[in-house]
């Protein structure tokens, strides 16, 4: 859970210690003393280390994620309806939509679904 860090209010005399305490409570929080670590201050030399000194992540920026292949196995029903915003994909073996080998996307949208061949064999 995030740590919730107090606001800074108008500097007065009558406020100048509650800002104080506010700002050395952000502070603590920022510097790691107390509150969620995943809370603090990162460093542009914490950020240099983490990226530039590490080289998976170097080659990662550079040149993108590879991801391995997608395999598909033949389907000889089509899958049930996604729920609303979600899509199905599958490959057909001709028994029901879609001939053999033909890729098909299971689309519902705006209360709507609809199959689809995206590539046909």
């Amino acid at each position: 859970m995030a740590t919730k860090q107090p606001a800074i209010p108008e500097i007065s005399d009558a406020t100048i210690k509650r800002a104080l305490v506010a700002l050395k409570e952000i502070v603590e929080v920022g510097i790691n003393r107390r509150g969620d670590p995943l809370d603090r201050f990162v460093s542009v030399r914490t950020l240099k280390t983490l990226i530039v000194e590490n080289a998976e992540i170097v080659e990662l920026l550079a040149t993108g994620h590879k991801h391995d292949p997608i395999e598909l196995t033949e389907r000889s029903a089509d899958p049930a309806d996604p729920e609303e915003g979600h899509c199905k994909i599958w490959q057909s073996d001709g028994t029901d939509s879609g001939n053999d080998g033909d890729v098909m996307a299971l689309i519902t949208a705006g209360g709507v679904t609809k199959t689809k061949t995206l590539i046909t064999f």
